[in-house]
């Protein structure tokens, strides 16, 4: 399964990046909800980080349904040529946003609610964007997902934990380590900078969006 992940990256490296990048764009309206900083709001860029992380992982679950196409034809053998890939994967990306925004919802809904039952709907919802029926109505997508995940729960678990460890580490910038470093009272001007949201942010999660979508998209391929 990682297998095919990893040859459908290298293989269609160039669309697949482009295709990110058009999912990591809807983040940067959220990062504009981060205010400046001053001193004694330092600590809130960690948690505003986190946030942004959980908003990259549900890009990613998008993205695997821009994967789809160009991972299938790898898998029937019959691969497709980058520029189809490319105009394929912008398709699936104008069908599964909805799909994939209901996911979310419900994602942040049942963490929110219950701490227990969020943690595994972010498992269970993990192949949404990546389903074969993501053009039919809701909610046949998220059913299909939690079918597909059923089975391989664990192995979809660890993909899921890999990938939002990579976005909390990218979207936090290493600013983690800083954490106890911050005075709980008027921090130093050195500190706050170092805390501001820099704007190569959002292009690194974009560079790593699409191994992680080829990763979440394996399972479905494979299957069809």
């Amino acid at each position: 399964m990682l297998s095919l992940a990893a040859r459908t990256w290298l293989r269609y490296v160039a669309p697949l990046s482009l295709l990110a990048v058009l999912a990591i764009v809807p983040l940067a309206a959220l990062t504009k909800l981060l205010p400046a900083l001053d001193p004694p709001q330092a600590r809130w860029r960690l948690a505003f980080g986190a946030v942004l992380a959980l908003g990259a992982y549900f890009a990613q679950v998008w993205l695997a349904a821009a994967v789809a196409p160009a991972m299938r034809s790898l898998a029937r053998g019959a691969p497709l040529s980058q520029w189809r890939a490319l105009a394929a994967g912008a398709g699936q990306l104008a069908r599964a946003w909805a799909p994939v925004a209901v996911a979310a919802a419900a994602i942040v809904i049942g963490g929110v609610a219950l701490v227990v039952p969020g943690l595994a709907l972010l498992v269970l919802l993990a192949q949404t964007g990546a389903s074969e029926r993501i053009g039919e109505p809701l909610p046949a997508p998220l059913a299909d997902s939690i079918a597909l995940v059923r089975d391989a729960f664990w192995p979809t678990a660890a993909i899921v934990v890999a990938a939002i460890v990579i976005d909390l580490a990218v979207a936090d910038g290493g600013q983690l380590a800083l954490f106890g470093q911050i005075p709980r009272k008027n921090p130093g001007p050195a500190i706050v900078s170092a805390m501001k949201l820099k704007p190569y942010v959002l292009l690194a999660l974009a560079g790593v969006s699409p191994l992680i979508a080829c990763a979440l998209s394996a399972r479905a391929s494979k299957r069809a």
